[in-house]
C-alpha cells in the first residue's frame, strides 16, 4: 500500500485560491437553481424562469467549468516540501566543518590517518580564528574524543 503524502501546496495561499476557484461552477449551478426556485416562488411568467436555466446552466456554468478547472494545472504552484528539503541541506551544509568531518569518518569515507591529519589542520585553522578580537584573549577548544582540550600556545 503506498505511504499518504501530504500535499504541502494545501498551506499556501495558491493552493487555497485554486480549490476557491475550483468551486465557483459548482456555486453557479447551485446559485442558478435557487434563483430559478425563487423565480417560480414568486410567480414570475415561465419564459424569464427559462432564460434564467438557459443562461446559468447551459452557458455559465460549462463555461465557468472550462475555464477554471483546468487553471490549477495550469499555474505552477511551488512544492513546500523541495523548499523543506532545500534548508534542511543548506543547515546541513553550514555545520561545523569538525562535525561534517567525523560524519564522513563514520560513514567510511576517509581513514584513520586522514581523518587525523584532516582534524589537525582544522584544529590549527580554528585556533587562529577562535577567541575574542577585541582583547586578544583565545578560548581552549575540547574536541570530543579527545583526552585534553585543546589550548593555543603563546
Amino acid at each position: 500500500m503506498p505511504a499518504l503524502q501530504f500535499d504541502h501546496r494545501l498551506l499556501s495561499p495558491l493552493g487555497v485560491a485554486e480549490k476557491c476557484l475550483a468551486l465557483v461552477p459548482i456555486l453557479l449551478a447551485l446559485s442558478t437553481g435557487v434563483v430559478a426556485l425563487l423565480q417560480v416562488v414568486n410567480g414570475l411568467p415561465a419564459e424569464s424562469i427559462l432564460e434564467t436555466l438557459i443562461v446559468g446552466w447551459l452557458l455559465a456554468t460549462p463555461v465557468a467549468a472550462l475555464v477554471l478547472w483546468p487553471l490549477p494545472d495550469a499555474v505552477p504552484v511551488p512544492d513546500l516540501g523541495d523548499a523543506v528539503a532545500r534548508a534542511d541541506q543548506a543547515e546541513a551544509d553550514s555545520d561545523d566543518p569538525v562535525q561534517r568531518l567525523r560524519d564522513r569518518y563514520a560513514a567510511g569515507d576517509i581513514g584513520q590517518e586522514e581523518f587525523e591529519r584532516r582534524l589537525d589542520d582544522l584544529l590549527a585553522t580554528e585556533e587562529t580564528s577562535v577567541g575574542d578580537p577585541a582583547t586578544g584573549d583565545r578560548s581552549s577548544r575540547h574536541v570530543s574524543g579527545e583526552s585534553e582540550p585543546v589550548t593555543e600556545r603563546e
